[in-house]
């Protein structure tokens, strides 16, 4: 928490004898933010909410302070034991984010995730591996919705990110969408993906990314289940 607030301070907080702002020069971020010592619902959605605007300000500084309003950042590496701060609308800025090449997800909780951040615009690199059986288990319900806002984003991720060149999927959730994950991954068309690894599981079932492997022939890098 001290880093955001570090980076998400304003100038006029800081001394002018201290050099550039620190956000200026971040190249690669990574975070492991924890809530599992959290057990009031309300104090939860509050540390969470606290969170989701403390990395907002702390991303958008990188831009705000950068002498041609452009940001440095290259690489962001996010880790949670339950949900990831939602922070990807911000991301999809262009030119603010134009140098934002590699983005690394990793969630033990897929309670109130939103997945835009497989629409954020030229990546190179993308991996994200979350799992709904930890902390609080999304119903039947949520878990049909989860299945359908997620691909949905991946529908858009080949016309987001043309470019992609590494590409790595670890999905565990419960529901009976196993077929709407499958069909949306055998869809995917990457003409550059050179590293790909997949691994879904909903409820227990595998499903079959044969077409996908298929489609791209050219992979120097390969592992599924």
């Amino acid at each position: 928490m001290k880093l955001l607030k570090t980076l998400s301070s304003s100038c006029a907080d800081r001394s002018h004898n201290l050099g550039a702002h620190p956000a200026t020069v971040i190249r690669e971020l990574k975070l492991w933010f924890s809530f599992t010592t959290i057990g009031d619902l309300d104090e939860y959605i509050e540390a969470v909410s606290g969170l989701d605007g403390l990395l907002e300000a702390a991303l958008l500084s990188t831009a705000k302070h950068s002498p041609d309003g452009v940001s440095r950042l290259r690489g962001l590496h996010l880790s949670s034991d339950t949900t990831i701060p939602i922070v990807f609308s911000a991301l999809s800025l262009r030119p603010q984010f134009g140098h934002l090449e590699e983005l690394d997800i990793n969630s033990f909780s897929l309670e109130h995730m939103v997945f835009t951040f497989l629409e954020i615009p030229k990546l190179k690199s993308l991996a994200f591996a979350m799992s709904s059986q930890t902390y609080r288990r999304s119903s039947e319900g949520r878990g049909h919705h989860l299945v359908k806002t997620f691909v949905q984003s991946l529908d858009i991720t080949p016309s987001a990110s043309p470019g992609l060149t590494v590409l790595h999927i670890d999905l565990t959730w419960t529901g009976d969408r196993l077929l709407d994950v499958q069909s949306a991954v055998n869809s995917l068309r990457l003409p550059r993906l050179q590293s790909a690894r997949i691994r879904v599981f909903v409820d227990l079932s595998e499903p079959d990314f044969g077409p996908f492997l298929e489609a791209h022939p050219a992979l120097l890098d390969v592992s599924s289940s």
